[in-house]
This record gives C-alpha cells, sequence and structure tokens, in this order.
C-alpha cells in the first residue's frame, strides 16, 4: 500500500472547510506553515475565480492566518478590502474605548475644523492638555507629538490621569470617520531631540 501524505493538523482542515463554505473548489487552494510569515498561510490560486464578494467569507474562514492571492488584481483588491475593515474596527475601538472613559461625547471631528491647527488644539482640550502643547506641525500638514510635553522619556504609571489623556489623544486620532491620511495630513513621532529646523 503506498504511502498517503499524512493529513492535514485539524485547524487547517476546520479552514478549508469554511473556505470550500465560501464557495472556493477545494483544489484552487492551498494552507501550509510558512516559516518566512511563521504561520499557516493560505495560498489562493487563479483557478479558484475569487471575487470581491467572498472576501468577508474568506477573511472570516481563515482566522488569523494570512491569506494570498496568485492573482494580483484580486490580491490588490483584498488587501484594499482589509484596510477597509481594519480602519472600521479601529474606529469602533476607538470609540468604545472614548465612551467607556466618558469622552466620545463631543469628540472633535476634523471635518468641522477649516484648519488642521484648531482641530489638534480641540483634540488636546478634549483630552485634558492645553491647546497647543501637545501638536506641534513639524512640515506642511505633518504633526507630531512634543516628546517634551509628553513627559521627555519620563515613565508614567498606566493609572494616571496624564496616562488616560494620552491615550485620549491617541483614541481620538483613531476614532474619526475619515483617516487622517485620507484627509491629507501625517501624524509622525520625534524621538527627545528636537526635529532640525533645516
Amino acid at each position: 500500500m503506498p504511502d498517503l501524505p499524512p493529513p492535514p493538523p485539524p485547524a487547517q482542515e476546520q479552514i478549508a472547510t469554511a473556505l470550500v463554505d465560501c464557495g472556493l473548489a477545494r483544489a484552487g487552494f492551498a494552507i501550509a506553515y510558512d516559516d518566512d510569515f511563521r504561520s499557516d498561510v493560505v495560498r489562493i490560486k487563479v483557478t479558484a475565480q475569487t471575487n470581491q464578494s467572498q472576501f468577508a467569507c474568506i477573511r472570516a474562514a481563515a482566522a488569523e492566518d494570512i491569506v494570498l492571492f496568485e492573482d494580483d488584481a484580486v490580491e490588490r483588491a483584498y488587501q484594499t478590502y482589509l484596510g477597509d475593515v481594519m480602519r472600521l474596527e479601529m474606529v469602533e475601538s476607538a470609540r468604545k474605548d472614548l465612551a467607556e472613559k466618558g469622552k466620545l461625547e463631543g469628540l472633535p471631528l476634523l471635518e468641522q475644523f477649516s484648519a488642521p491647527s484648531d482641530f489638534f488644539a480641540a483634540v488636546e482640550v478634549h483630552c485634558g492638555w492645553k491647546a497647543g502643547s501637545v501638536f506641534v506641525e513639524t512640515a506642511q500638514n505633518t504633526w507630531t507629538m512634543d516628546p517634551h510635553a509628553l513627559g521627555n522619556g519620563k515613565k508614567w504609571s498606566i493609572k494616571s490621569k496624564r496616562f488616560d489623556n494620552l491615550q485620549c489623544l491617541f483614541g481620538s486620532l483613531m476614532a474619526q470617520d475619515q483617516s487622517l491620511d485620507a484627509l491629507g495630513l501625517k501624524i509622525g513621532f520625534i524621538g527627545n531631540a528636537a526635529p532640525d529646523a533645516n
């Protein structure tokens, strides 16, 4: 009797069944551990004839595994889909955290302001900082958080009010209806040294 390949691990088998339930032919994909990714990877072939209506199902079926498409156009479309979905999840999570801390009500939204500087000042005040004390414009439409205002590397207790205020700043930026990047704004971080003026 010829040697048969070992059966796939149970997790891979469950993912394969779920992908078939999504409408993919079993011969249209492979699941295997990839040393480079240090994870199982689902590789979907061109012959699977995947379309965008299957993306949500594929993502749910793959769970934590990485999904790659042989077809470059489908891969780009899937990455765009993932970015959009993850952004919505991030916004929802940030808003939930702000609501739990009583900071969702009155959240400044960028589209309410004619100038980014006014938006950032409003976010600072909303989160318990002095207007203009944290965010600094380092280049046109590029903003950073001033490390001196944040304590210049000093450690804070995660139970401190200042730490809560810092979390509020990040949450307020993440909770925006549109990403700041999509609106042409960039957020950067600098170390303890002052940025080069040149």
